[in-house]
C-alpha cells in the first residue's frame, strides 16, 4: 500500500500525507500502517497526550517521529528541572525536542544577563516559551539593538521594557529588505516590526499613567 494512503487511513489528510511522504526527515517511508500507527501511539504514551497531538507535531517537525523520546525528556528535565514543563515544551515547539539544551541554556543565561534576567526566570521564560530556545544569538542581538533605541528614545523602564519584547517575540528584530542585520548595522533603514510594536506598547503604557 503506498505510503499517502497509509497516512490518510491514519488521519492525515491529502495534502499531508504527500508532505510526509516526501520530506526528506521523514524517516519512517516503510513502515505498515500498524507500525506507524503504534510508533505515534507509543510517543503520545510517553507525552501523555493524545495521538493525534503526536502527529501535529511530526507535521510541524518530520525529524520529531524519529527521536528517542524517552531519552529526550530525561535529558532536557536533567537540565531544566521540570519534566512535565518539558514535555509541555516540547509539545508547543517540537524542534525543542532535538535541540542541544546544554548550549542552549549556556548561551540564554549568558544573553539573560544582558537584560538582567537570572539563570531561573531564563530557564521559566524558556520553558513558558520554548522558541525561545529555538531562536539564534543574532535574533537576541538584534533586539538589544531594538532596546537601546527605545532607551535613546526615553523609554528607561527595563521591567515594562522586557514585559514588552515578550509580548511581540515573535516580530522581527531585523532591518526589513536586508539579510537579517540590525538596525546598528544599517543607516537609514526601515525600522524593524519588533522596534514599532514596542515602541507602541510602552507609549500606551506611559499614557495610561499619565
Amino acid at each position: 500500500m503506498p505510503l499517502e494512503t497509509i497516512l490518510e487511513d491514519i488521519g492525515f489528510s491529502p495534502a499531508e500525507a504527500i508532505f510526509l511522504s516526501q520530506h526528506d526527515y521523514f524517516h519512517h517511508k516503510r513502515k505498515t500502517k500498524e507500525e506507524l500507527e503504534d510508533l505515534f501511539h507509543n510517543i503520545a504514551l510517553i507525552y501523555e497526550c493524545h495521538d493525534d497531538t503526536i502527529k501535529e507535531a511530526v507535521l510541524k517537525f518530520p525529524p520529531f517521529a524519529s527521536y528517542d523520546h524517552h531519552r529526550v525528556i530525561t535529558e532536557a528535565a536533567a537540565i531544566y528541572g521540570n519534566e512535565d514543563a518539558v514535555k509541555k515544551a516540547v509539545l508547543k515547539f517540537p524542534p525543542f525536542a532535538g535541540l542541544d539544551h546544554h548550549r542552549v541554556l549556556r548561551q540564554k543565561t549568558k544573553l539573560g544577563r544582558m537584560a538582567g534576567l537570572e539563570r531561573k526566570e531564563v530557564i521559566k521564560n524558556i520553558l513558558k516559551k520554548p522558541i525561545f530556545a529555538g531562536y539564534s544569538t543574532k535574533r537576541y542581538l538584534a533586539a538589544f539593538d531594538v532596546a537601546r533605541q527605545l532607551e535613546a528614545e526615553g523609554f528607561t523602564q527595563n521591567e515594562l521594557m522586557l514585559k514588552s519584547f515578550f509580548s511581540y517575540y515573535s516580530k522581527s528584530p531585523y532591518v526589513p529588505d536586508t539579510d537579517r542585520k540590525r538596525i546598528s548595522q544599517v543607516e537609514n533603514g526601515e525600522e524593524p516590526p519588533l522596534l514599532k510594536v514596542m515602541r507602541k506598547y510602552l507609549t500606551n503604557y506611559n499614557v495610561r499613567q499619565k
